[in-house]
């Protein structure tokens, strides 16, 4: 049986490895590398590339698709712009208006990775709960399954309530003409934007805005935030190998 992703388009591709699978690998990668085994890139690149998660992660690698770091760098943008604004004469109501707004927007990447991280977890919690099953009672294992099913779904609200404030907070600052429209871009699906590494080496001023359909997708918005998932395992073993090579690593949390 095919499974049919949003990333595809309407195209189907053949069943890979789960993404619940994929996670707990990666879970267990991670505590290798923690207690010194060496592991490197393309190894853990290679068990996220054969799951379902896959094709999100190479689009939001390949600049097919908003990532973290086209929300924090438009987030940083937007807040330099609004200092300026708080330069000038304006009422009391409208200066606290501006304020609260931009404290909407700041530590919000943080805050998506955050819920990102925990709906994760929260789906890699059905491996282990099936690895354990034939140690429970029936009543045990279909409240586990009931409590974890309840996880996932507050952790993927929260993952999309965190996405919504970041997009409707820059929309809020266009409509008050802090932010003007030459630099804005709206993501659509299989547009190229700059990659998370052109955004590295060449900051941009440009605010980038996730497409309406997007933030009302829910099954979009879930492999969006493990695909993000899957590029910050890759950036941890990234972090690991430099380090070995007595090198500075980038920071591995990108959403800072």
């Amino acid at each position: 049986m095919s499974i049919e992703s949003p990333w595809h388009h309407g195209t189907p591709r053949p069943p890979h490895e789960t993404i619940e699978k994929t996670l707990a690998k990666l879970h267990s990668i991670k505590q290798q590398a923690h207690y010194g085994h060496a592991m490197e890139r393309g190894d853990i690149e290679r068990v996220i590339r054969a799951s379902e998660g896959g094709t999100a992660f190479e689009k939001h690698e390949n600049g097919e698709a908003l990532t973290i770091e086209h929300i924090v760098s438009s987030s940083a943008n937007i807040s330099r712009l609004v200092e300026a604004e708080l330069q000038k004469n304006m009422t009391p109501e409208e200066r606290k208006d501006l304020e609260a707004h931009r404290n909407l927007l700041v530590g919000r990447a943080a805050a998506i990775m955050d819920s990102a991280r925990r709906y994760a977890m929260s789906v890699e919690e059905f491996v282990h709960i099936r690895e354990k099953k034939k140690e429970m009672t029936p009543g045990e294992l279909e409240q586990a399954l009931e409590s974890t099913d309840h996880a996932r779904r507050r952790n993927h609200d929260a993952l999309i309530e965190a996405l919504q404030i970041y997009d409707n907070t820059a929309r809020w600052f266009i409509d008050e003409g802090c932010v003007v429209e030459d630099d804005v871009r709206q993501w659509r699906l299989g547009a190229h934007v700059p990659t998370p590494d052109d955004l590295l080496e060449q900051p941009s001023r440009l605010i980038y805005l996730f497409p309406p359909a997007f933030l009302a997708d829910r099954d979009m918005i879930r492999e969006w935030g493990i695909a993000e998932v899957f590029r910050e395992s890759v950036s941890l073993i990234e972090a690991e190998e430099a380090l070995a090579h007595g090198e500075l690593p980038k920071s591995a949390d990108r959403s800072l």
